[in-house]
């Protein structure tokens, strides 16, 4: 059976599932790099947890900047999370 593209409907239906599966694991990547992100600002102290909570990606680059060591991986985990769930999304036919 084929679409109005021509394609055939199964490999549509294999592509969305793929991409449903992109998205929910991008989003729990982003996750949890944010609160690792906020777990160190919380350590660092609580006026950054609120500076973070509040300006969010401006402090974590000031934070990255500071720690980069520390916070490399969290803040990696966060932007590769919103790339995959982009990707996804887009696969997915997501508006």
């Amino acid at each position: 059976m084929l679409n109005a593209c021509g394609k055939p409907v199964q490999s549509i239906i294999v592509m969305v599932i793929i991409g449903y599966i992109l998205t929910v694991s991008g989003c729990i990547a982003c996750l949890v790099g944010e609160v690792l992100m906020l777990k160190f600002a919380y350590n660092r102290g609580f006026g950054w947890f609120l500076a973070c909570l509040v300006l969010g990606p401006l402090c974590w680059l000031a934070l990255l900047g500071l720690h980069f060591k520390s916070t490399a991986m969290p803040f990696a985990l966060a932007v590769s999370g919103i790339l995959l769930a982009g990707v996804g999304r887009s696969m997915a036919g997501l508006e």
